[in-house]
């Protein structure tokens, strides 16, 4: 009994100084991201923060899958710059990339990444999502305002978190109390 729980002491431990780790990354990530920076490079920064940020999601174990699904809805701006996560891991997940995916196939996702190609049906896809544990990240102006969990804002010189906590409460999306602390969080 006590090697197990000095075992799960030392998984704890581990997954706090991971999530420090983490959260240290995130902010030198928000810190440092120029203005300067190309389409291309832009949407690699972006493809480390949906990264990151899923990091910072308490997943449930009830559904613990071996994997952890990033749906794309709308033009696919990242192209070949989520290579810099395809090997990655959240809580022993692997990821996986569906890009091009329609409403239909949401049930599907983990993650929701809303292109600006679909802002004109955004309440459409909110209301398709609402009440689903689905997490939803975009850089559509005004996302987290106009109900999407996680904007991934451009303003300046760098790339902002904002975060609508009660989008996120109502489709039970657990959100670590580390990431709030470096977003802008909104309640709409």
């Amino acid at each position: 009994m006590q090697l197990m729980y000095g075992k799960m002491l030392t998984w704890l431990t581990l997954r706090r100084i991971n999530l420090l780790t983490l959260t240290g990354l995130l902010l030198f990530n928000v810190s440092n991201a120029h203005a300067e920076y190309s389409a291309q490079e832009e949407y690699e920064i972006k493809a480390r923060f949906l990264y990151n940020v899923a990091q910072l999601v308490y997943w449930p174990t009830a559904e613990n899958k071996q994997l952890l699904v990033f749906c794309f809805l709308g033009k696919d701006v990242f192209g070949n710059t989520l290579n810099t996560i395809k090997d990655k891991k959240v809580e022993q997940r692997q990821i996986v990339f569906k890009r091009n995916v329609s409403l239909d196939d949401i049930e599907q996702c983990q993650v929701l990444f809303v292109g600006m190609s679909e802002q004109s049906s955004l309440s459409n896809i909110l209301a398709k999502v609402s009440k689903k544990m689905i997490l939803t990240v975009s850089d559509i102006g005004s996302f987290a305002e106009q109900g999407g969990m996680v904007h991934l804002l451009k303003e300046e010189k760098r790339i902002r978190l904002v975060v609508n906590l009660r989008a996120a409460r109502d489709s039970s999306v657990k959100l670590s109390s580390r990431l709030l602390t470096v977003a802008t969080v909104v309640e709409k």
